[in-house]
């Protein structure tokens, strides 16, 4: 998971011009394997980090790495 031991807090990574960037976001409604996350911070379009971001932290370089269709 994500987060500290016992905290409720979940955060995701987005890429902020090739870095790193950490938002805290709530975790709203489950839909099956889908999961809604809700924070001011995010914005359509973002670029949400799905690998690798066990090893991230704020302001971590990005190695982006476009996969093909």
């Amino acid at each position: 998971g994500c987060g500290l031991t016992g905290s409720n807090e979940r955060y995701v990574f987005i890429n902020n011009n090739g870095s790193a960037k950490r938002i805290a976001v709530t975790i709203g409604q489950r839909y099956d394997e889908i999961v809604e996350v809700v924070s001011n911070d995010l914005k359509e379009g973002d670029q949400l980090i799905v690998l690798g971001q066990d090893k991230l932290v704020d302001g971590t370089k990005l190695n982006i790495v476009n996969k093909a269709q």
